[in-house]
């Protein structure tokens, strides 16, 4: 019969196992739809520099939502330790207020240079060409809004 040093040993072996476990099936998630959406979701045809535009906008699209996945994944740990706990314990007041602030700006930024035809003429006219802020931009903004106001709570 196994001893209990053994059988907790074993027992904190199979959980660090199934915590690598979950990490990697995490990433293959972010991954995968990252992946998902920037195949699955129409791209945006730009002018093409070393290859057609189908190619980069379909990478700049894999990309940008591979980012959106991975970010958005990021904030879930605390919002959700923060409900199963009931308490904010641990949590730098500081860093959730300017992570509040800064993705609002974020989004008013991106909703602008997205939604705006003046805003877009505006950007146009500065930079000689159109504005770089994809869908994938303003669904991050809004997300990463919406969940650092939630982890407030």
């Amino acid at each position: 019969e196994p001893s209990w040093r053994a059988a907790v040993g074993s027992s904190s072996a199979d959980g660090i196992r199934r915590a690598k476990l979950a990490r990697l099936a995490l990433a293959a998630a972010v991954v995968c739809l990252g992946l998902g959406l920037g195949l699955g979701l129409p791209s945006e045809r730009r002018p093409s520099g070393s290859c057609p535009a189908s190619i980069s906008g379909g990478l700049s699209g894999v990309l940008g939502w591979t980012y959106f996945a991975a970010w958005s994944a990021s904030f879930y740990p605390q919002a959700i330790q923060n409900y199963v706990r009931r308490s904010v314990v641990g949590l730098s007041f500081d860093f959730a207020l300017l992570n509040l602030i800064a993705f609002g700006c974020y989004s008013a930024f991106n909703l602008a240079l997205f939604l705006s035809p003046t805003v877009q003429a505006e950007y146009a006219a500065a930079h000689h060409s159109s504005s770089a802020v994809r869908p994938n931009d303003v669904f991050f903004a809004l997300h990463a809004l919406l969940i650092s106001a939630v982890t407030l709570l």
